[in-house]
């Protein structure tokens, strides 16, 4: 269709199938209300009251909707098509870069990649939990700013572990801390920044503060066995949500020159 595709007036019903077939089909203009499709709670993407209203949108192209909210056709894509495809949500992102909404461009391709770990395929358990992970910390690449967040939080808890571990006893004037043998003191208590440094030193691989050379955890006891123990823990998660960040801005900086 050169022209438009105007179902704003339209009642659709059949029992037996889809209310309404648009696979591959093609209109500039598209007028659809959500509500000729599902009359409660269009507007919804969490949940839907009537989602037995079926219709096929893939392989539909189209340069703009009208007569719908994004988000209303977001909740058609979600709740009112048999299976998971991801040519309908593609397509409603580039409509909405078209018209320069981008944070809602990128609100779009998030729901399709939590639509993926819902209904499509995206692989067993660990992948499943990879997939999962990837959008919790990263918001799938469009949110790398909560890995960021993540790793600020990760920074505060291996200094808060040094602390801890300074102010752990293991027997009169000993801590799970302390002066290493290349230290003026040896065994003798660190000092608060070198508890902090300790913990970021031990954790975060990713700028070491070089601390361990004077101060240290005290492995010789099982509290220090334990604390050491926690630093590799944090060093994984350093290295995943850096990675994910990292990966995350790049994939952002590769959509905005693809779309300009």
């Amino acid at each position: 269709i050169s022209g438009q595709l105007n179902l704003a007036h339209a009642k659709l019903t059949n029992p037996a199938g889809p209310v309404l077939d648009l696979e591959d089909a093609a209109a500039k203009h598209l007028f659809l209300p959500a509500q000729v499709v599902c009359p409660q709670g269009a507007a919804k993407t969490t949940r839907c009251a009537v989602p037995a209203h079926q219709i096929t949108l893939s392989g539909l192209a189209y340069t703009s909707i009208h007569a719908v909210e994004w988000h209303e056709w977001l909740h058609l894509i979600i709740h009112h098509t048999r299976d998971y495809r991801p040519q309908p949500y593609h397509q409603l992102a580039a409509a909405l870069r078209a018209g320069g909404h981008e944070s809602a461009a990128r609100e779009v391709l998030m729901a399709q990649q939590r639509d993926l770990y819902r209904r499509g395929d995206v692989g067993g358990r660990l992948s499943k939990g990879a997939h999962w992970l990837w959008g919790a910390l990263a918001g799938y690449g469009y949110r790398s700013s909560r890995a960021v967040v993540a790793l600020l939080l990760v920074l505060m808890i291996a200094a808060g572990l040094g602390i801890a571990a300074g102010h752990t006893t293991l027997g009169p004037g000993r801590y799970a801390t302390a002066h290493t043998s290349q230290a003026l003191n040896p065994r003798s208590p660190c000092s608060l920044v070198e508890q902090i440094g300790v913990g970021i030193d031990r954790s975060v691989p990713l700028a070491p503060a070089r601390i361990g050379n004077r101060c240290d955890f005290d492995t010789s006891s099982p509290a220090g066995e334990a604390f050491t123990a926690s630093t590799w823990v944090l060093q994984a998660l350093v290295w995943t949500l850096a990675t994910l960040a990292i990966a995350g801005y790049l994939g952002l900086i590769r959509k905005s020159n693809a779309s300009g």
